[in-house]
């Protein structure tokens, strides 16, 4: 095969096709895209015995590629999920979270580090006693213990 006997691979690709094609079904559960990425796994099983002299065990390798080919297609398939935007109830929450970053932007970051620098500063004026007392109004607060002060 490496010296360019095409006809070798063809054995193999004819030999294999059908397993690897359902292998991978099972994994994905789509026959269209099970064609699909055996289609990829042959092609770069080709690409890879072209560029190596070592021995490769065709069956066990080539499984090898598949399982990691659909690792890679689950990988992109869930950082590419589509939402649509025609849908005329907007947004669900599903993907309005996924859409929407939970971190906030470095500007609002910025903006809550200066807030408690400011508080950092304005705490560390306090006196013992002072500090304490917001402490357990805090707490009491955190226990609903306090309705208003």
């Amino acid at each position: 095969m490496r010296a360019g006997d095409e006809r070798a691979f063809e054995l193999l690709y004819t030999r294999y096709h059908r397993r690897i094609a359902s292998y991978i079904q099972g994994m994905v559960h789509d026959h269209a895209r099970a064609e699909d990425i055996a289609q990829d796994v042959f092609m770069s099983a080709l690409r890879r015995m072209r560029e190596t002299d070592r021995p490769i065990a065709f069956k066990p390798w080539v499984y090898e590629i598949a399982k990691n080919a659909c690792i890679d297609q689950f990988r992109r398939a869930r950082r590419a999920e589509e939402v649509s935007m025609d849908a005329d109830d907007g947004l669900g929450s599903a993907d309005y979270g996924r859409l929407v970053s939970s971190t906030p932007t470095p500007d609002v970051a910025h903006d809550h580090k200066q807030q408690i620098d400011h508080l950092r500063g304005a705490f560390g004026g306090l006196s013992e006693t002072h500090h304490e007392i917001l402490v357990m109004r805090v707490d009491l607060r955190r226990r609903g213990q306090l309705a208003r002060l």
